[in-house]
């Protein structure tokens, strides 16, 4: 979530009334003067944030800023949660603990970074789901031993195509070197941004995640989906 700091001085100058002319040029110049120093203490004290290598296609993604957590509703066998970009989708580990996680954007074919990063997609597309995750203090981590990782570690993410059919092989050395891999492992109380990608043969369709879960949690676990 990007946020940018911009620290500006204020300076105020105080001048001395009077009625003759050299008077009120003095205070002209005191105050462009105060305004150029101004301006200067502004722009040598504004930073900029650091996040993800450069050039990677980080920075083209508009990242979410508030999200709304949409609550899991009760739905058919077999069907997931519709969810739109920026909506907080919730998993609870059943002690009271939570993760909470967001879809910020899914991005086609944008160009690979990683230094490794050669073949060309063997299914002709790259896409890419940017995500952002947060665990509670409580959250018990050891109930999703994948984790929030992307193919082939972690089975709980699939690329539904077109006519809603799941995509069989989506993982390839090109969606594996297309960037540098940042997955996170779950621990609680921390904040995650990190990137899982796919080599599929359309650009549209819909990302799903259904969490792996260890069977002795006992989860009545929902799973969720946002179409591309």
């Amino acid at each position: 979530m990007r946020k940018a700091a911009l620290i500006a001085g204020i300076a105020i100058v105080l001048a001395g009334c009077g009625n003759d002319t050299g008077s009120s040029e003095s205070s002209d110049a005191a105050s462009n003067n105060a305004t150029a120093s101004s301006a200067t203490t502004a722009a040598s004290n504004t930073t900029a944030e650091p996040g993800r290598e450069k050039n990677d296609g980080a920075d083209q993604v508009p990242e979410c800023g508030t999200t709304t957590r949409k609550p899991n509703t009760e739905k058919p066998p077999a069907q997931h949660i519709p969810m739109e970009l920026c909506d907080a989708a919730v998993l609870e580990d059943g002690k009271g603990g939570e993760l909470e996680f967001t879809v910020e954007a899914i991005k086609t074919d944008l160009p690979c970074t990683a230094k490794d990063a050669e073949a060309a997609p063997k299914n002709g597309h790259i896409v890419t789901a940017f995500v952002s995750a947060k665990t509670s203090p409580q959250f018990d981590a050891t109930i999703l031993p994948t984790g929030l990782n992307g193919p082939p570690s972690g089975a709980g993410w699939s690329i539904l195509n077109a006519e809603g059919a799941t995509e069989p092989d989506i993982s390839s050395n090109a969606s594996e070197r297309c960037f540098p891999i940042d997955w996170p492992s779950l621990t609680p109380d921390k904040t995650y941004r990190f990137r899982v990608t796919f080599d599929v043969p359309s650009d549209s369709g819909a990302l799903v995640f259904v969490p792996t879960t260890l069977p002795s949690a006992q989860l009545q676990s929902p799973s969720w989906q946002w179409s591309f």
